[in-house]
């Protein structure tokens, strides 16, 4: 499954009679949004998330965070995100995972990317950039 996590907004349910007018499969929509990569994974189902579908890239990482707080794990959301999609490209022996022999384009953070609040993210500090393989940074 290719998982776009462009989560539905929350709906302005102040006024009761236009809260009353949103259909409840809408509703029922927005609350299990979060829940449905966590529900593919524990069912052992092959996940790739995208961002397709998401307006920014804070978006983005907040709704990969909202996930993680609704059942899917750090590793999981990592295997979503690199090895699975690799996989179902069959360029696994390639890309997808640190390994001798694989292209390795990566970044290492002074904080956890996936934890940290998406405001604080500029104030995190890169520490390492790895292009091919080569320290660049």
């Amino acid at each position: 499954f290719v998982l776009p996590i462009n989560f539905p907004e929350a709906y302005d349910v102040k006024n009761p009679y236009l809260a009353k007018q949103i259909p409840l499969s809408d509703l029922r929509h927005w609350e299990m949004a979060p829940r449905n990569p966590a529900i593919l994974f524990h069912n052992n189902l092959n996940v790739c998330i995208t961002a397709d579908g998401c307006k920014t890239s804070k978006d983005f990482w907040n709704n990969l965070r909202e996930a993680i707080k609704h059942g899917l794990t750090q590793d999981e959301a990592l295997t979503s995100l690199t090895i699975n999609p690799a996989k179902t490209l069959n360029i696994q022996d390639k890309i997808g995972s640190i390994e001798v022999g694989k292209f390795a384009d990566f970044v290492i953070m002074e904080n956890d990317i996936m934890k940290c609040n998406i405001d604080d993210v500029p104030k995190t500090k890169v520490v390492y950039t790895f292009v091919n393989g080569e320290k660049v940074y």
